[in-house]
C-alpha cells in the first residue's frame, strides 16, 4: 500500500502543470464539454486515491501511526482556518455550490498538505516524488521556449484554444496566448498553464528547486543539464512578464543572499548598507516625482512622455490602474463586512457560480489576501497569515540544503499574492505545500 500511495503522489506531480491543457483538450478539442465536472475535478479525484490509500495505510500499520503522529502549531492554525471559513459560510452564505467551489480553492492545498503528513509518517521515498516534478518542470518549461522561438503564436488552437487573444472568457477555452498589455501584440510565456502569471507562481517555486539541485546532484553531465534547465526557466519567467512574480523571484534572490552571509557579519552589514542605500534612493525618486508617477500608472495620462512600447511594454498603465481599483475595492467592501461573505463570494471561485439575472456577481479584489479577507473577514485572514508566518519561520529556523528552495518558494509565492490569486493555482499550491508535508518530519518540530 505504501508504493501505491508513492504512486498516486508521483501521478500528481507529474501531472498538476499540465492541468490546464489537459482540461482544454478534453473539453474543446475531444468536445467532451457535458463532462466538464469530472474532467475538472481529475486532481480532486487524485486526491481522494491519495486519501483512500493514506487511511488504509494508517488502519494497517496504526502502531506506527499512533508512535509517529505528533500534532503541531501549524496543524492547528489549519484547523482554526477550517472553521473559521466553514462556520462564516455556514451563518453568512447560503448558496451550497458557491462553497463547494470556495472550498476547493481555499481549502485543497491545505488538504493536500495534511495528506502529506499522513504519508511521510510512512517513509515514502521523496525522491520518486522529486523525480516526477523534474519531469514535468522540464517538459512545460521546453515547450514554453519552443513555443515562444519557433512555433506560430497561434500554434495551440489546434489543441483546442481559443483565437480570442489575452481575453478570457469563463465557461469558454483559454485564449492561444495572452499579451502583454491590450495594445500591444507582445506575447507572455504561458505553456501548459492557464495564464502568464499562473505559469509565473509555478517558475517561483521550481528554480530554487533546480538551484538546490545544481548544488547538491553528482555528475558533470547531469549539472550541466540542470545548469541549462535554470538558465531557461529565469528566461521564461522574464518572458511571462509577470510583474508580481519578478517582485517575489526578487525577494527570493534578498532572501537568498542574506541565509548565504548570514555568519559573516561584515558581509551582512555591508549588504544592509546597500539595501538600505537602494531603498532611500527609490523613496526619494518616488517623493520628487510624485505626480509623474501617479499620471503615468495611476491615471495613464495621454500626454505621458513614455513612449507606447515602453508603457505598454513594462509599465503596462491600464493593467496597473485596473489592479490598484480592484485592490481598493477589495479592501473597502472587505472592511465593511469584518465577518465576511462566506466561501466562494471571491477569486477565481466566483466566476463558476457568477448568475447576474439573481444579483451574484464574480468578485476578483486581485490579492489571495484580500480574497479571504473578503470571504472569511478579519479573523480568516489574521489566521492566514500566521499560518504564512509560522511556515515562514519554522523552515529558516531549520534552514537546510533539503528545504532552502522550499522556503525561498514559498516566500516567492506568497509575496505575489500580496498582488494576485497566486495561491489558487493548483500546479503551484497543491505541489508546494505537498512538498511541505511529505517533509515535515524532517524540519517542522513546532508545538
Amino acid at each position: 500500500m505504501k508504493k501505491l500511495n508513492t504512486f498516486f503522489w508521483q501521478l500528481l506531480f507529474l501531472l498538476l502543470p499540465f492541468h490546464a491543457l489537459i482540461v482544454t483538450l478534453m473539453k474543446y478539442k475531444f468536445g467532451l464539454i457535458q463532462y466538464s465536472f469530472f474532467i475538472h475535478s481529475w486532481k480532486e479525484l487524485l486526491v481522494f486515491l491519495i486519501a483512500l490509500s493514506s487511511i488504509i495505510l494508517v488502519i494497517r500499520n496504526i502502531n506506527t501511526f499512533k508512535k509517529n503522529i505528533k500534532l503541531n502549531l501549524i496543524d492547528y492554525t489549519i484547523f482554526m482556518y477550517f472553521f473559521i471559513g466553514l462556520v462564516v459560510s455556514l451563518f453568512v452564505n447560503k448558496n451550497f455550490i458557491q462553497v463547494i467551489y470556495g472550498f476547493k480553492y481555499d481549502y485543497m492545498f491545505l488538504v493536500v498538505y495534511l495528506l502529506a503528513r499522513i504519508s511521510s509518517l510512512y517513509n515514502i521515498k521523496l525522491n520518486k516524488v522529486y523525480k516526477m516534478l523534474f519531469i514535468s518542470g522540464a517538459i512545460t518549461i521546453g515547450f514554453s521556449i519552443i513555443w515562444y522561438h519557433f512555433l506560430p503564436l497561434d500554434f495551440l488552437k489546434y489543441l483546442g484554444y481559443n483565437e480570442n487573444i489575452t481575453k478570457y472568457v469563463a465557461g469558454q477555452a483559454l485564449p492561444i496566448f495572452h499579451t502583454v498589455d491590450r495594445y500591444s501584440l507582445i506575447p507572455r510565456l504561458t505553456s501548459t498553464f492557464s495564464g502568464p502569471n499562473h505559469f509565473a507562481s509555478f517558475l517561483l517555486i521550481f528554480i530554487p528547486l533546480l538551484g538546490v539541485s545544481i548544488y547538491k546532484i553528482m555528475g558533470t553531465q547531469k549539472k550541466c543539464f540542470f545548469s541549462f534547465l535554470f538558465v531557461l526557466s529565469v528566461y521564461a519567467i522574464y518572458l511571462t512578464y509577470s510583474r508580481s512574480a519578478w517582485i517575489g523571484m526578487g525577494f527570493e534572490i534578498i532572501l537568498c543572499i542574506l541565509i548565504i552571509i548570514r555568519k559573516n557579519r561584515r558581509l551582512l552589514y555591508t549588504f544592509f548598507s546597500v539595501l538600505s542605500l537602494l531603498t532611500i534612493s527609490i523613496t526619494l525618486y518616488i517623493a520628487f516625482n510624485l505626480n509623474t508617477i501617479k499620471e503615468y500608472i495611476i491615471t495613464c495620462s495621454e500626454n505621458t512622455s513614455i513612449s507606447n512600447e515602453e508603457t505598454n511594454t513594462y509599465i503596462k498603465c491600464s493593467s496597473t490602474r485596473g489592479h490598484f481599483d480592484r485592490n481598493l475595492d477589495g479592501l473597502i467592501r472587505s472592511v465593511s463586512t469584518p465577518f465576511g461573505h462566506g466561501l466562494g463570494t471571491a477569486g477565481p471561485a466566483s466566476d463558476y457560480t457568477e448568475d447576474q439575472d439573481k444579483g451574484i456577481y464574480a468578485f476578483h479584489p486581485e490579492s489571495w489576501y484580500l480574497q479571504i479577507f473578503f470571504e472569511m473577514g478579519y479573523a480568516g485572514v489574521i489566521v492566514f497569515l500566521i499560518l504564512v508566518f509560522e511556515i515562514l519561520y519554522i523552515l529558516y529556523k531549520n534552514i537546510n540544503m533539503d528545504n532552502i528552495w522550499l522556503l525561498l518558494g514559498f516566500t516567492g509565492v506568497s509575496v505575489m499574492a500580496i498582488f494576485l490569486h497566486a495561491w489558487e493555482e493548483p500546479s503551484t499550491s497543491m505541489i508546494l505545500w505537498g512538498v511541505l508535508g511529505l517533509n515535515t518530519r524532517y524540519f517542522i518540530n513546532a508545538t
